[in-house]
């Protein structure tokens, strides 16, 4: 299964699709460093947070 997440970014939010598997692994990494880099084919991020849902304008959508 797949979550759709916002990724709060040193540089700005992202979005993506993301497995269940690399959500735990990613939340686990944020709450013990306090950020992670993730690598994707558009480059690489500094993630800082993690929205999980779509945000839609000022909703957010769970």
């Amino acid at each position: 299964m797949n979550y759709n997440v916002t990724l709060i970014c040193s540089d700005g939010a992202r979005t993506a699709e993301i497995s269940k598997k690399l959500l735990l692994e990613l939340v686990d990494k944020i709450s013990k460093n306090g950020k992670e880099t993730v690598h994707t084919i558009k480059g690489s991020y500094e993630v800082t947070g993690i929205v999980i849902g779509d945000v839609k304008g000022k909703v957010l959508v769970l």
